[in-house]
């Protein structure tokens, strides 16, 4: 059992439940996805709370930090991770970048750092990811896509300004228009709205390109495009590649003036586009448990451990022909999967589609 200390050292300041942190609890619950090399953690919520009156397993822990709310207490931060043999560091809630990283000073650490800069070097980067009430999005249908595009939220600063000005130009979408934070659709209708359209312009947030927004399309299966630039015009073109270590396959834009055969283009391939886009997105959830997994290992020296049962993938190929008529084969070929392997992951691969 690992331990994952959620801390703050303001009584006023919740060291958990922010919006920045519904991808990491996913992380830390195995909902994002369950690793080979997987742990099992335990939660802890540390809020004005003398750290050496915890007792700590396993000599160690992962630590959440809410970093913008807390950069006064780096000297405290140090001074309680010299109790702990090893470290993984997650910084958050930092998207001014205010945080001082480079006086973090332990012998074994790992550290992760959401919002990321170029300037970083040798941390995990940590995307937004999407928020907590994103887990609606699982229970809606997402087959009807009858709007081309959706966009609702502010429009605060001139990269939403413009992005807006574009999509009025184009038919057969959604727009959205709100004036602060929340203040728009109820989250249900919000994710309700994402889920019934193709594509998903994401403006960037008010100081780095990243948002939500994109995490919330990619799982509402829609395409995103996304903004690599910033009301401040600071960033460097790619910003998207250095945060995900790779090219993300969506689109990425950054003169607004081209929006429209942005959202054209992606239309006439949506299919494939999309195709591509949840393969990567699945891919990429894997991929950052999987290193979330391995920076454990290494600093800590404990090796994760799974059901070899709990670690398989079934895959079934099929063929959309008229000698398969309906689905009555390919229903009782998941449930016989799922008898003897119930916690399996089941790959359904359909060649011929036409």
């Amino acid at each position: 059992m690992i331990d994952v200390i959620w801390l703050s050292y303001k009584a006023d300041i919740p060291a958990r439940g922010y919006w920045d942190q519904g991808m990491i609890e996913d992380i830390f619950n195995n909902k994002m996805w369950d690793p080979i090399n997987g742990y099992q953690f335990k939660h802890t919520e540390m809020v004005n709370i003398d750290f050496n009156n915890f007792e700590i397993a396993n000599e160690g822990a992962v630590i959440v930090f809410p970093a913008r709310s807390q950069v006064e207490f780096t000297d405290r931060l140090n001074e309680d991770l010299k109790r702990l043999k090893w470290v993984v560091l997650i910084l958050t809630g930092d998207e001014e970048a205010s945080f001082p990283i480079e006086k973090i000073d332990h012998p074994n650490i790992k550290i992760w750092v959401m919002d990321p800069r170029r300037k970083n070097k040798d941390v995990g980067r940590l995307p937004n990811g999407y928020p907590p009430q994103a887990h609606l999005i699982k229970d809606m249908d997402g087959s009807k896509r009858d709007k081309d595009w959706f966009f609702a939220g502010q429009v605060t600063h001139k990269r939403r300004v413009q992005c807006a000005k574009e999509l009025k130009k184009l038919e057969a979408g959604d727009l959205v228009e709100t004036e602060s934070f929340t203040a728009g659709l109820p989250h249900e209708e919000y994710y309700e709205r994402m889920t019934n359209a193709k594509i998903c312009p994401c403006p960037s947030g008010p100081e780095t390109p990243d948002t939500f927004r994109l995490y919330e399309a990619l799982e509402a299966g829609c395409i995103p495009i996304a903004d690599e630039q910033t009301p401040q015009e600071n960033f460097k073109r790619g910003y998207f590649t250095f945060l995900f270590e790779e090219e993300p396959p969506f689109p990425v834009i950054r003169n607004y003036e081209s929006l429209v055969g942005y959202v054209q283009e992606a239309l006439m391939d949506w299919k494939n586009l999309s195709n591509k886009t949840m393969a990567w997105w699945i891919k990429y959830k894997r991929k950052i448990t999987y290193k979330m997994a391995d920076d454990i290992a290494e600093v800590s020296g404990i090796i994760g451990k799974k059901e070899i049962k709990e670690a398989v993938t079934v895959l079934i190929p099929t063929n959309p022909i008229p000698s398969h008529p309906d689905t009555l084969v390919l229903d009782e070929t998941i449930e016989m999967v799922r008898h003897h392997l119930p916690n399996s992951e089941i790959i359904i691969m359909f060649d011929g589609v036409r």
